[in-house]
């Protein structure tokens, strides 16, 4: 097995460095809450909030740069998940006049039609984007489409069970659908679960209630951080320069990151320790073993847990990362990462030195 290249700790604490400095300059600013938008925004409209708030980035604003990473991702992944529902009525096609399940893909299978992408695809093109498919099989088709989620309450409400809802719609509205919480009913309990396995409870539910979060927000984190991943190793992986790295931190937490590093061909994934090994206290026994599980090992207070030879895909990875999370930091279900990459610290350092250089 190839050694591990001693440069990428030394990356790492560079990197960790640059982040403090962006968490610093973040914390001095007020509370803020990233958004990725409206359900149904248009994507100029998107592309154009983009532009803004990446202006902003630049200019040195980086409390911004959570919701430009929830907009772009949304942009490159789109709407739709598996388990969606679509509305669908075609004037004068009798089968197509339903109301039909997203696929994995996603994709859309219909009758005599096929298989319909929908990648890529925010709300607000549905209907243009049905439309210009079904021209192909139908001619100058007059096309009604309107979004659905599937959501499950379960708990103390008085009709638990799934009900389709328009995303929009806010994380109360279903609980009212549901016929309400009962009377004895706490709050804790309450479970509301989006198809594709996403679920709300405990005090996750109840900041979403209070901050009047939509039905669509819920589990959109995790999709769109799952896409920021795939993003972030798909260009390291395709450009394949030694020594390029990529590093995922926990947003708030310089010291709890997965980074992955090309060397000699292979790929190097590390999981920072010192985030949750406090100096003088025994290592956790159940992160360890989680970690192990995923074939990260030799990790203590100094040292990252480690894993060499990792398979070169991003997509296989973007979900090992989502995991490798999950084992050693346990973060709440819609945590926030910083992506960090070896052009971007580049570019932070020659931004020092000219601000240096102009004072």
């Amino acid at each position: 097995m190839t050694t591990p290249p001693a440069s990428v700790g030394r990356r790492a604490v560079l990197a960790s460095c640059v982040l403090l400095a962006f968490a610093a300059a973040a914390a001095a600013q007020r509370p803020f809450t990233a958004d990725p938008g409206p359900s149904y925004a248009s994507r100029g409209a998107l592309e154009e909030r983009l532009q803004r708030l990446e202006q902003a980035v630049r200019a040195g604003s980086h409390r911004f740069q959570a919701e430009a990473d929830l907009i772009r991702a949304r942009l490159d992944s789109g709407d739709f998940q598996p388990g969606d529902r679509i509305l669908l009525k075609v004037e004068g096609e009798q089968q197509l006049s339903d109301t039909f399940t997203v696929g994995p893909g996603p994709a859309l299978t219909l009758p005599q039609i096929g298989t319909i992408p929908l990648t890529r695809v925010l709300r607000a093109e549905l209907e243009d984007h049905l439309r210009t498919h079904l021209a192909g099989f139908i001619k100058n088709p007059v096309v009604r489409a309107r979004s659905l989620i599937r959501i499950g309450v379960v708990g103390e409400v008085a009709r638990p069970g799934f009900y389709l809802v328009p995303p929009s719609g806010q994380v109360e509205d279903v609980l009212m659908a549901a016929g309400g919480p009962t009377q004895n009913a706490k709050l804790t309990g309450l479970v509301i679960q989006r198809a594709g396995g996403n679920v709300q409870q405990g005090q996750t539910l109840q900041r979403a209630m209070t901050e009047g979060r939509t039905l669509d927000d819920l589990g959109v984190k995790r999709q769109i951080r799952l896409a920021l991943f795939e993003k972030a190793l798909d260009q390291v992986l395709s450009e394949r320069a030694n020594r390029d790295f990529v590093i995922f931190e926990l947003r708030g937490s310089p010291d709890s990151y997965v980074q992955f590093m090309l060397h000699d061909g292979a790929l190097l994934g590390e999981v920072g320790s010192r985030g949750w090994m406090p100096e003088g206290e025994p290592l956790d026994g159940e992160r360890v073993t989680a970690l192990g599980c995923l074939g990260f090992e030799g990790g203590g207070h100094r040292v990252n847990f480690a894993r060499d030879h990792l398979p070169q895909d991003a997509r296989r990875l973007a979900c090992l990362t989502e995991l490798l999370f999950g084992a050693a930091y346990r973060p709440q279900r819609d945590f926030d990462v910083t992506v960090i990459t070896k052009p971007m610290i580049e570019a932070e350092a020659i931004r020092r030195r000219a601000q240096e250089v102009d004072a």
